[in-house]
């Protein structure tokens, strides 16, 4: 990455995250996109253009509360009347050694909010997730034909429903921080002479980082203020990130090129904040636009 000014960094950074975390989205989008076009004839339709963003967004559409004496999600007034016509989706998770347990799915309970009002919350369940996918076709005349945008919007929120849970969705929080400075020294490694910029030279080149709330660490030991991510390389091989959360734990993920070693108390909840499912991204969208012809 030498020679990129600070503007062109921040593009790169930013769009490396969004496609790292909607890999899997990205891929079903271009193959649903190429079954579009290749059912029309080439004289027909050509694709113009596909778009993905993912953005931190507070979504408040349920509330924690008690339905016949047990836990429930009941949905909020002002989300059954700004999102009448549309359906919402729930999955609880119970956290365990093993593999979690899910109750629900995104394509599974699912119940339209104009005629809903409680979710259910599963047995043991330590956190829950809601969801309303909002749909969207324009179609644009063009001069010689036609173009069609196609806008899917997930809104998410998480609910945590016991201590447990709240615990584990804080370190999933700060994974996904963490992971924007994994991404951001993975940019900056110069393969021709083998080695990564000092945390301190790097982040002066990205405002987008320091924006992100990262900052450059003194040693491999320094503890980065509360709230923010902290970065530290040798300069050399060696990377380490890390984050202090509200109770106090450390979470750490460092990494060596030169041994190929990895030592990290988060790769779990890294792993899950950027599966490509996108549970994790409170909003996501994809926008896909084609165009067709006029028949002469």
């Amino acid at each position: 990455m030498v020679g990129l000014g600070t503007a062109a960094w921040s593009r790169v950074a930013r769009v490396f995250v969004r496609a790292v975390r909607l890999s899997l989205l990205s891929v079903v989008g271009v193959l649903l996109l190429a079954g579009l076009a290749g059912a029309a004839s080439p004289m027909q339709a050509d694709l113009v253009s596909t778009e993905f963003s993912a953005r931190v967004v507070k979504h408040r559409f349920v509330t924690l509360g008690a339905f016949d004496g047990h836990p429930g999600l009941r949905i909020t007034a002002a989300t059954k009347r700004r999102y009448r016509e549309r359906w919402i989706a729930s999955r609880c998770v119970t956290l365990g050694q093993d593999d979690p347990i899910t109750f629900g799915g995104w394509g599974g309970d699912t119940a339209p909010l104009h005629t809903t009002t409680w979710l259910w919350v599963g047995r043991f369940s330590d956190y829950c997730q809601v969801q309303i996918t909002i749909r969207r076709v324009r179609h644009r005349r063009l001069k010689v034909g036609t173009e069609t945008v196609r806008t899917t919007r997930h809104l998410r929120q998480t609910i945590v429903v016991t201590a447990a849970g709240r615990a584990y969705v804080a370190r999933v929080r700060a994974a996904s921080r963490m992971f924007a400075g994994i991404v951001l020294a993975s940019l900056a490694y110069d393969r021709k002479a083998h080695r990564y910029p000092l945390a301190s030279d790097l982040l002066a080149k990205s405002s987008w980082a320091t924006g992100e709330g990262l900052v450059a660490g003194a040693s491999a030991d320094a503890v980065p203020p509360k709230g923010k991510v902290g970065l530290w390389t040798d300069g050399l091989h060696r990377v380490r990130v890390t984050f202090v959360l509200p109770d106090g734990t450390l979470l750490y993920h460092d990494s060596d090129d030169a041994s190929h070693a990895l030592s990290t108390n988060v790769q779990g909840e890294i792993d899950d904040a950027n599966a490509p499912d996108g549970w994790w991204a409170d909003t996501y969208a994809l926008s896909s636009s084609s165009s067709s012809a006029s028949r002469r």
